[in-house]
């Protein structure tokens, strides 16, 4: 073997052996990293099945960071350890599952997380599919924040000076206008009325809504014949509209970018696809947008958007106020229906954000998005503003 022959073997075993060692102390390296000083009340009321996909990432990083509940606890179970709803399997009827956010919730917190507030509703129980949520509108169950709830999260975020970190779905139906209104003033944006959701195939009626196909007929009195991927994006008065992958937007479609947010944005992926439900905001003038969904849009999307008085760029993250902290998250980014892998392996999110970063980072899977943007936001966060 030549002498570089040997420098490489020698080079590539190093590299082997520091893999493994660095794989096999993880766990220890976990278990004796410090426990974080934060103690984090989180609500999700939109919890129709035993998933709990609305708060699963949110949850992962807690148990990463091991972070306390407001009762200490730092197990985080999914089915527990948060306020809102809490199914029954095999109960038809379902109602009576749901609670209030109460002042006694918030007594030893340090940190209100708004997961999610949109609800569940009678549709979510009668699709023969395993936890399949409704795809038309149905009568409520629960849901929405209340406007005693509202004022509860003021006088902790005022009052008491409380972090507050909310996402989608916190303004929209059926939270009261009132509701929206205090959250708006603690959040410090204004809800244009605009959501929207990607569709890897808008034909996939599994998928896409009932109420948009009928909507669209009695907006454009045509029948919806959408295929492929693309974005329906639709107002609270239910106008409503659909920007085609390769037809009105580019490929690599709704992308979120980092702008100056020192600590917060530290590490984070640049143009980091997302392919869930979001919501346009405007950040009012004495507001941080330390990050941005930026609408990648050909000719023919920019018309429609034009049109219908929707930014190309707007906010996907809004600060307030960082001492204490009020932040929203402008997607529906605690949602992960899959697992994340060991909360126990130090280093995870590291390894797993330098792989996808090798990769393209705009690929149009939720695990860039989640490795390579949600969970370095959330954790950079927790460190930042820490009690």
């Amino acid at each position: 073997m030549s002498f570089f022959g040997r420098v490489f073997l020698v080079a590539g075993i190093f590299l082997a052996t520091l893999l493994v060692f660095s794989c096999a102390s993880a766990p220890v390296r976990w278990y004796l990293k410090a426990e974080s000083p934060w103690r984090v009340a989180v609500v999700d009321k939109t919890v129709p099945h035993e998933d709990y996909r609305e708060h699963g990432a949110l949850f992962w990083v807690l148990r990463h960071e091991k972070v306390s509940s407001p009762q200490g606890a730092r197990d985080w179970t999914l089915g527990q350890h948060y306020v809102g709803f809490a199914p029954t399997p095999g109960d038809p009827d379902q109602r009576g599952k749901g609670r209030d956010l109460t002042a006694l919730d918030l007594e030893n917190a340090d940190l209100l997380f708004l997961a999610d507030t949109y609800g569940v509703y009678e549709g979510d129980y009668v699709d023969p599919r395993e936890a399949a949520t409704a795809l038309d509108y149905s009568a409520r169950i629960y849901g929405g924040l209340t406007s005693e709830e509202a004022a509860i999260v003021e006088r902790f975020a005022d009052d008491d000076e409380g972090h507050l970190i909310a996402e989608f779905n916190t303004f929209a139906s059926p939270t009261t206008p009132t509701a929206r209104a205090t959250m708006e003033r603690l959040l410090g944006l204004r809800w244009t009325g605009w959501t929207g959701r990607f569709f890897q195939e808008l034909s996939d009626d599994t998928e896409v809504p009932v109420w948009a196909r009928r909507q669209y007929r009695a907006q454009y009195e045509q029948e919806w014949d959408f295929s492929g991927p693309g974005y329906l994006i639709v107002h609270e008065d239910t106008t409503l509209f659909v920007l085609r992958e390769a037809v009105d937007v580019a490929p690599d479609g709704l992308t979120i970018h980092a702008r100056a947010g020192g600590a917060m944005m530290e590490g984070i992926l640049d143009g980091v696809a997302f392919g869930y439900w979001f919501d346009v905001v405007v950040a009012n003038a004495d507001s941080e947008v330390p990050a941005v969904f930026r609408f990648n849009l050909l000719d023919s999307g920019l018309e429609t958007t034009r049109r219908f008085g929707v930014p190309s760029e707007f906010p996907a993250v809004v600060v307030a106020s960082r001492a204490p902290l009020r932040a929203y998250f402008a997607g529906d980014f605690s949602d992960a229906a899959g697992n994340l892998g060991p909360h126990w392996l130090e280093g995870l999110p590291w390894f797993n954000k330098k792989l996808l970063s090798m990769w393209f980072p705009r690929a149009a899977n939720q695990g860039a998005f989640y490795w390579g943007f949600y969970i370095p936001l959330l954790r950079n966060t927790l460190a930042a503003v820490a009690p």
